[in-house]
């Protein structure tokens, strides 16, 4: 009897522990599913996230070799016109060259006219003193010799004149070819600048949480921080100027005008991060100055950072400048404090224009303020 009871109860639960493990499974098995599909989501997420940043870097790149560019014509524009101006000035003065030869040849014909030849032989036979005939006759020969000068001056700046118009056409044409050019890259520049304006918007939405962007953040200055620790390591032979730049400290200007909008050591969007340097807000175009002399070392795009320029001073010393709008030095250029390095920009994924400026020694940040002179000229630096 009591395996008999045994069997029965036996048969009674095991329907329901089946049932039970089969649910089990099925919620597990859905767990895994919405897991997987969160990862694939996660994955699409940061990959589409990549190919914007990837994009951006590209379209910034790009604007940033334009501004260039524009700025190199604009040079050329200024060199060509003043060859022009220079060219219709000396055009003017052989105008005036030209009229005043021709009045006086005019004035040397009516003269011969008069004169004519009996006139002349006249003057000869009535010379009955042989000094006196000498005398004529050596002052129609000046008198002959300086009318023939005069015709071949008048045909000498007659040829100028010629020149100097032939010239005139030449740089009217350079400056016209130098107008559509740089009409063509103003209109390339608005393009990127348009397609640039999408991208942002587009990354500003992959971007949903606080914590999105606070790892973003942390993920950039993780990412300057090696590069800073790998350039630190770079040996470099830095010619030191006989005030190195440690012994300057308060004296150094700012690297360009505009007021310091974010401090060093300052939260960064209200999170635990730091503010490793300053944020001059000034506007687009803006010039970028070395603030002392020293050897290019990075001259590149990065993430969070835009256009980024690093300079080394020698005496583990750095300066930083970054979200520029173009680079105008490279990598192994040697600048002198006060050389226009770049010009201010909003690269790197930024709304608003600004120069982002960092002093390091070691690889160290320091404050800026405590170093830079906000009223020091930066262009007599």
């Amino acid at each position: 009897m009591p395996i008999k009871k045994f069997i029965l109860l036996l048969l009674l639960i095991t329907p329901w522990h089946l049932a039970l493990a089969s649910n089990e499974s099925g919620d597990i098995a859905s767990i895994d599913s919405k897991l997987t599909k969160l990862k694939n989501d996660l994955f699409h997420t940061k990959s589409k996230q990549s190919e914007l940043e990837s994009q951006l870097q590209q379209t910034e790149t790009a604007i940033g070799n334009i501004n260039i560019k524009i700025h190199k014509s604009n040079q050329q524009l200024q060199k060509e016109q003043a060859l022009l101006d220079e060219v219709k000035r000396q055009h003017r003065e052989y105008q005036t060259k030209l009229s005043r030869q021709q009045n006086q040849l005019a004035e040397q014909l009516r003269a011969a006219y008069m004169m004519g030849h009996q006139e002349y032989l006249k003057t000869l036979l009535n010379q009955q003193n042989p000094e006196m005939m000498s005398r004529t006759l050596t002052y129609f020969k000046y008198y002959n010799e300086s009318r023939v000068t005069l015709i071949h001056e008048l045909e000498d700046t007659l040829t100028k004149i010629q020149q100097s118009e032939a010239d005139i056409k030449r740089h009217t044409d350079n400056l016209q070819a130098l107008k559509t050019r740089q009409e063509k890259q103003k209109h390339r520049l608005e393009q990127d600048e348009q397609y640039r304006k999408t991208l942002l918007t587009k990354i500003k939405h992959s971007i949903t949480t606080k914590s999105q962007q606070i790892a973003a953040l942390q993920g950039n200055k993780r990412q300057l921080q090696h590069i800073v620790n790998e350039l630190k390591l770079q040996r470099r032979a830095i010619t030191v100027p006989p005030i190195p730049i440690g012994q300057l400290k308060g004296q150094l200007p700012l690297p360009t005008l505009g007021k310091v909008s974010h401090h060093f050591g300052n939260a960064v969007d209200e999170s635990s991060l730091k503010w490793n340097g300053i944020l001059i807000d000034a506007p687009n175009g803006e010039d970028v100055y070395a603030i002392y002399p020293g050897k290019v070392i990075f001259a590149d795009w990065l993430k969070g950072f835009g256009l980024l320029l690093i300079i080394d001073h020698g005496d583990n010393y750095m300066t930083l400048y970054g979200r520029n709008q173009s680079l105008y030095a490279q990598v192994g250029d040697h600048v002198k404090a006060g050389d226009l390095i770049a010009k201010v920009g909003h690269s790197g994924g930024y709304s608003e224009s600004g120069l982002y400026f960092e002093i390091r020694r070691n690889g160290s940040p320091l404050d800026p303020e405590r170093w830079c002179n906000a009223k020091k000229s930066l262009s007599h630096a």
